[in-house]
């Protein structure tokens, strides 16, 4: 049985990520979501030799109270439809998450963050940035402001030629969009003139093969602005989720995937965020 893992500090972003989750986990078949939090030795603590196994101990006692205070909280404002089960680790936080991702059973991590910032490190921040780039599984990062809603159109876009990386990628889209019966408009921005003849009907063909389905178009853009241009017709367009392919230099000149979401003001804020080469075998899976 396949399962959601969503790390909690219990603060409001977190509180967040853990109702995304929920309905989110129900959409997907998943029946189980895995809370952890990551505890440590007391700050005043600077040396590991020193630190009494009674401290860790107790540490360990207070963050598994916290969470089943937190599960009992939630259950009581909203019955909790599926299973809830939680885990206090102690470590660092990135380290050990990404630790538990590697559990045959996990299917997806989901994590919150604010959105509010431009740069990529205080937008993420450093343990969601760490966990998206290492994790082995699909990262999903929830902003503050999002709350689950169905998803019914999926844009996908990419400003780099199909048969420049691993075609599994599209897989993992076909698979989402299978999951929640969305509609896929394959969006090519060109800086170059070139028409993506081949690539249009690559991924066509992807789609029939693994999801016929699944109702599918394409369309090429000219831009020299590849984000702002995505934004502006998604907007335009209305869909509700938008995956972004492209090649981040700054991450090794790794491929990764952004996904989108419309809020509820109608405007798209970041909310997924994996690589793809991290997650090439790794398809979503709930069986």
């Amino acid at each position: 049985m396949k399962k959601i893992i969503v790390p909690t500090d219990f603060s409001a972003t977190s509180i967040v990520a853990f109702r995304y989750a929920l309905p989110l986990a129900e959409a997907l078949g998943i029946k189980e979501i895995k809370l952890i939090s990551v505890y440590h030795e007391p700050i005043n603590v600077k040396d590991e030799a020193y630190i009494s196994a009674l401290a860790v101990e107790e540490a360990k006692r207070k963050c598994e109270a916290k969470l089943l205070e937190f599960i009992e909280i939630e259950n009581f404002r909203h019955p909790l439809s599926i299973k809830v089960s939680f885990e206090a680790i102690h470590g660092y936080a990135s380290n050990r998450l990404i630790e538990a991702a590697e559990e045959s059973d996990v299917a997806l991590i989901v994590m919150g963050t604010t959105g509010a910032h431009d740069t990529l490190d205080a937008w993420l921040g450093p343990v969601s940035l760490n966990v998206a780039r290492y994790a082995r599984r699909p990262v999903l990062l929830v902003p503050t402001a999002v709350k689950y809603a169905p998803i019914e159109q999926i844009l996908y876009a990419c400003d780099f030629k199909q048969t420049d990386f691993d075609l599994h990628a599209e897989g993992i889209l076909a698979e989402w969009a299978k999951k929640f019966n969305a509609k896929v408009k394959v969006l090519f921005i060109s800086k170059d003139g070139d028409e993506y003849t081949l690539d249009q009907t690559v991924m066509r063909e992807i789609f029939r093969l693994d999801a016929p389905q699944v109702p599918i178009s394409t369309q090429v853009l000219e831009s020299p602005a590849t984000v702002q241009t995505i934004k502006n017709y998604a907007l335009e367009m209305a869909f509700d989720l938008i995956v972004m392919a492209t090649q981040k230099r700054d991450f090794s000149k790794s491929y990764s995937i952004k996904v989108l979401l419309k809020n509820s003001l109608g405007t798209p804020t970041y909310l997924f965020w994996c690589f793809i080469k991290r997650i090439l075998e790794n398809k979503i899976e709930t069986a």
